[in-house]
């Protein structure tokens, strides 16, 4: 994933115009013009808000790339929810089932007590 983004020109609201260097690992690599720097962003995240392409057809790469990115995240949320709720669930399950263990020792404690008061 990346390799038909490098080389292309992209501007960033703070660092200026650069041209992307490597994409690799979720993370994408430009050499600004201004001061010869070199930063790293999370990609696609950071085309989201920071940095623009230039050209039109990295701008539509990127935007499929953002897409996919997207759903992924909305996936794997809709998963971590999905689990929260199965551990919510048993952790009531728990509870209820402590409160109702507790409930019988309470009720055999009182029928001792009361089997004691008449012997």
């Amino acid at each position: 994933m990346g390799e038909e983004l490098i080389g292309a020109a992209v501007s960033h609201g703070r660092f200026g115009r650069g041209t992307i260097e490597t994409v690799e690992d979720r993370y994408v690599t430009i050499a600004f013009d201004r001061d010869h720097a070199e930063k790293t962003f999370q990609y696609p995240d950071a085309f989201e808000k920071f940095i623009k392409a230039e050209d039109p057809a990295v701008s539509k790469i990127v935007k499929r790339d953002l897409q996919t990115a997207i759903a992924q995240r909305e996936k794997e949320e809709a998963e971590m929810s999905a689990n929260i709720r199965t551990a919510l669930d048993r952790i009531a399950e728990v509870q209820k089932q402590a409160e109702e263990k507790k409930k019988t020792t309470r009720q055999k404690s009182r029928k001792a007590e009361t089997d004691e008061d008449f012997v």
